[in-house]
């Protein structure tokens, strides 16, 4: 695999999705700042560790707060959240113990999140038991 290391922009994109959409929370900007942070430095981490071979490392990219304030004003819709989160997660993924990290652990909740807001959701059943929803879930 590959990896590289994701704009500031992406990053941005993520965090003020998130904390737009989330319900359950506030988030002061040190919160925005500190997630950020984390994903960024985990995504330098995983470029690092994939180029270990490379003399120059590389450091983590600065998110500015201004810009993720402008995509919590402008969230992403639920699939480019998707497809945003899959990007990072593949450019974050290299080290043998990604699994256990926190921007994992963010990535996870960015996730779960976001299903919450794909259609058809809200009006899905949460406990099936009978084949009559087949027919309302189409």
């Amino acid at each position: 695999m590959s990896a590289y290391q994701v704009p500031a922009h992406h990053i941005a994109a993520l965090v003020g999705t998130y904390v737009a959409k989330e319900r359950y929370r506030t988030f002061s900007r040190a919160d925005k700042l500190s997630l950020a942070g984390e994903l960024s430095r985990e995504n330098a981490r995983s470029v690092n560790h994939r180029y270990a071979h490379h003399s120059e490392g590389c450091e983590p990219i600065p998110v500015p707060y201004e810009l993720i304030a402008w995509f919590e004003r402008h969230p992403l819709n639920p699939g480019a959240m998707f497809k945003a989160l899959g990007g990072f997660e593949y450019q974050a993924c290299e080290t043998d113990d990604w699994s256990l990290t926190q921007a994992k652990e963010i990535c996870d909740r960015m996730h779960k999140q976001t299903a919450t807001r794909v259609a058809g959701y809200t009006s899905g059943s949460w406990c099936i038991s009978d084949r009559s929803i087949v027919q309302t879930a189409r």
